[in-house]
């Protein structure tokens, strides 16, 4: 193939890579648009099934709070609440018009008089005399609060029920109100007969507090209102939790979503003797935790690595991000970085986040080789800032001291000469870059870069927030792969959606 035929291939192939890249912007642009009109509409879509989850997964906590309520309820019913008394007497009501039979007339116009005599018996005439009579410290409507008046049904039978703190009084006032009540309702009704059924008598027992209703009705109570704030935090809770989220708010693929790591299968081996120390302080070396002995967390990097494959050979210059810091962005970016590194593609990892470099922390370095500020700077070239790790197929660039001005080191252009540089000696770069909302640094270096994947953890970054960053990249023309959805904790079965199991994990491979 001679020279005129590479520079046609060559640029085939470049503009092949522009049309891929306007398709690219083109759809995410549509899918972008799509998801604003759907949520333009305010509509709130509720999975009644994630709700029910969601409860039944906090129904200790609502058993909890109910047993705490009936014990309170308890506890105010023994304690606090004064005991009352109850006590009874009943009247009969009839006009005779002959002495020797009662006519069913009687009967009809005394059951449709009954309200009249009910009213009657709780009038002020009646309360003010039996007041007067017993010397009692009340008003009037004091007096009607006690009193509680009932008609048995189909006669014209009437209950006068007087419940008060002292149950000798509680008899003696239902008495003498019957007393007054049937003179009064004779007067003014003209009623011939008022007769005594049952006289009121001194009850032995307080009629409440009720305390099994009241030890159920206050377990029912906090019961009920654990629920309800449960499902008020669930509707106004928007923080981001599957994958269905990124996709419905933020218009976004997940590429993987990572489990928390568990520390305890974080394994170093200590150097037995002080030689072996001081040799290993000097080395050139990542110490990275090792994920083999965490198998759901290596399964989720290997689906993560696949993802990554299958999105295209063209995309080779990789950025990582987040929204806020903390999120596990750089362990995220290293992490990939290694398992490319270990199917033997050739990987460079750079660390550009020169505000607060957190790679630099897992990494021992001989401080004299120089750094991604360094060369930023013009101070040394690329072959001096390369830096070969103990991993196979894995180089790196650490950022170097931290410079007074990050934004303008990376927008003077040498960054971009760097990556066309190195681009052709390897399979994949990652770049590991400062989370956006404290700073910009993300958006221009991924301006220069073929993708930009975000890091979301799992519940903690609203959907505002995530929406916000995305159209800001969006507005960089930063061309975003997908989210990965990071630190998901398989201990805790969550009600929004079941990422791992761990027991399946740990079964599958413990057959094989």
């Amino acid at each position: 193939m001679n020279l005129e035929d590479k520079e046609k291939r060559y640029i085939q192939s470049d503009n092949d890579n522009r049309a891929d890249s306007q398709a690219d912007r083109a759809n995410r642009s549509d899918v972008t648009d799509i998801a604003a009109r759907d949520n333009s509409s305010g509509e709130m879509e509720i999975d009644l099934r994630v709700l029910l989850y969601m409860l039944w997964s906090r129904l200790w906590l609502i058993i909890s709070l109910g047993i705490m309520g009936a014990c309170l309820a308890a506890v105010i019913s023994q304690n606090i609440l004064i005991p009352q008394y109850s006590a009874s007497t009943q009247i009969y009501i009839l006009n005779k018009q002959d002495q020797s039979a009662v006519t069913y007339n009687d009967l009809q116009s005394g059951a449709q008089l009954t309200k009249d005599y009910m009213q009657l018996i709780k009038s002020r005439t009646v309360l003010k005399q039996a007041i007067a009579d017993l010397n009692l410290q009340m008003t009037p409507e004091q007096l009607a609060s006690k009193i509680d008046v009932s008609a048995v049904s189909d006669t014209r039978i009437i209950t006068i029920t007087l419940t008060d703190a002292d149950p000798y009084r509680a008899a003696e006032m239902a008495n003498r109100v019957r007393e007054i009540s049937s003179k009064q309702i004779q007067e003014v009704m003209d009623i011939e007969a008022v007769s005594l059924v049952d006289a009121a008598d001194i009850p032995s027992k307080p009629t409440s507090p009720d305390f099994r209703k009241n030890i159920l009705l206050g377990g029912l109570a906090v019961s009920a209102v654990t629920i309800f704030c449960l499902i008020l935090l669930f509707l106004l809770n928007d923080k981001i939790k599957t994958s269905e989220d990124v996709g419905e708010k933020l218009a976004l693929n997940v590429l993987g979503s990572i489990p928390q790591f568990n520390r305890k299968n974080r394994k170093y081996k200590k150097p037995k003797t002080r030689q072996q120390e001081e040799a290993k302080k000097h080395e050139n070396n990542i110490i990275p935790g090792k994920i083999k002995n965490d198998i759901p967390v290596s399964e989720a990097y290997n689906t993560l690595r696949s993802n990554i494959q299958f999105c295209g050979s063209h995309i080779k210059v990789i950025s990582v991000t987040s929204c806020l810091s903390g999120e596990g962005k750089s362990c995220v970016s290293m992490q990939m970085a290694f398992s490319m590194s270990d199917i033997g593609k050739k990987v460079l990892y750079i660390d550009a986040d020169l505000r607060k470099p957190a790679s630099s922390k897992q990494i021992s370095i001989d401080r004299a080789i120089p750094g991604l500020t360094q060369y930023l700077s013009g101070m040394c070239e690329t072959e001096e800032v390369l830096l070969n790790t103990n991993r196979k197929n894995l180089d790196m660039i650490h950022s170097g001291p931290v410079p007074a001005n990050p934004s303008e080191l990376l927008e003077n252009g040498r960054l971009k000469e760097l990556l066309d540089e190195v681009k052709t000696q390897y399979d994949y770069i990652f770049i590991d870059t400062p989370p956006l909302v404290p700073v910009i640094d993300s958006a221009i270096i991924s301006n220069i870069c073929d993708r930009i994947i975000m890091v979301i953890e799992f519940n903690r970054i609203s959907c505002r927030l995530a929406s916000s960053v995305t159209k800001q990249l969006n507005k960089t023309n930063c061309r975003i792969l997908g989210v990965i959805l990071n630190k998901i904790d398989i201990n805790k079965k969550s009600s929004y959606e079941k990422y791992y199991d761990s027991t399946y994990y740990r079964e599958y491979y413990g057959r094989h």
